[in-house]
């Protein structure tokens, strides 16, 4: 009985030991001479929020645990569909931000880890996605 009991608590041990955990960063940086008012709609959330210059935001941190990072691709670093965010330039002139959160292309992405992964998606602010309308 003693026997089976650590087997039993070996096993648990094991099992338990080796969760996986994929986690999802997605980052907007600043890098431009602007601030910029945000608001993120999501599902969960409306947020308004206000990115100053040469500063970073982290929209979301999340962890999913039990996935194999090779088991499943990882997701695309744009925004989901159902979410929207408009960027509004805080200025006296006429400033719009024409960058697109949407297009996988202008996230950079950055996996690390073995077993367990950090996805880091990260979007870059800089003067050339601000256009002055005049």
């Amino acid at each position: 009985m003693k026997k089976l009991n650590y087997i039993l608590f070996s096993s648990l041990i094991l099992i338990f030991s080796c969760e996986t955990a994929h986690t999802v960063r997605k980052t907007i940086i600043n890098n431009s001479s602007f601030d910029f008012y945000i608001d993120y709609n999501n599902s969960y959330v409306d947020t308004l929020l206000y990115l100053r210059s040469n500063d970073y935001l982290i929209l979301s941190d999340f962890t999913t645990l039990g996935r194999h990072p090779d088991g499943e691709p990882t997701e695309p670093c744009s925004m989901y569909f159902s979410d929207t965010i408009t960027i509004s330039v805080n200025s006296t002139l006429p400033y719009y931000f024409i960058g697109d959160f949407r297009d996988e292309y202008s996230w950079e992405e950055t996996l690390s880890g073995n077993r367990s992964t950090i996805q880091d998606c990260s979007y870059t602010i800089t003067n050339d996605h601000v256009i002055l309308d005049m």
